[in-house]
């Protein structure tokens, strides 16, 4: 589990947030979406449990993923498929992820498949962080280890605790 300073609350939409959170790890800025379940609000200014400068310490996944395509082969051939990045992050198809939507948690990422769990849950290797991300698919997939695919989806913190921070963010 890693942990995340919230840096600030963007939005506050009954139990969901989006947050601009920094990785305590190495200062990297990620926009995040969570679930505050103890927290119902419909007013930014109402949120009492979990405030900026609070420390989540959880896990990243991907999910809501709307589009995924495998973009190359086991032995690092470039698929017939043709796809391009909204934001054009990455144009070689290595590893990366960009969020292209200011103040969202929308994510657009090239991974390798690390693991496959079932038909519709994968673990990856990204560059969001230097540990496996699960992504979680709204349908079917059929992926292998070692493929690099294309994903579009939410970046979410899960299965979280919240560490109250004393220092002023």
């Amino acid at each position: 589990m890693k942990r995340y300073l919230i840096k600030e609350i963007l939005i506050a939409d009954t139990y969901e947030r989006i947050a601009l959170v920094k990785r305590l790890s190495d200062d990297k800025e990620i926009f995040v979406y969570f679930l505050s379940y103890d927290d119902f609000v419909t007013d930014i200014k109402e949120i009492k449990s979990i405030k900026k400068g609070d420390i989540l310490e959880g896990r990243l996944l991907i999910d809501f993923v709307c589009k995924s395509m495998k973009i190359n082969n086991k032995k690092n051939e470039q698929s017939s498929h043709s796809f391009h990045f909204k934001s054009l992050v990455n144009k070689s198809n290595k590893i990366s992820y960009e969020q292209p939507i200011k103040n969202s948690s929308y994510i657009e990422a090239i991974v390798e498949v690390y693991r496959v769990i079932d038909e519709y849950s994968i673990y990856v290797k990204s560059d969001i962080s230097d540990r496996k991300i699960l992504i979680d698919f709204e349908s079917r997939v059929s992926y292998n280890k070692g493929d690099m695919i294309y994903v579009e989806g939410e970046l979410k913190i899960d299965d979280f605790k919240v560490i109250k921070n004393s220092k002023k963010v």
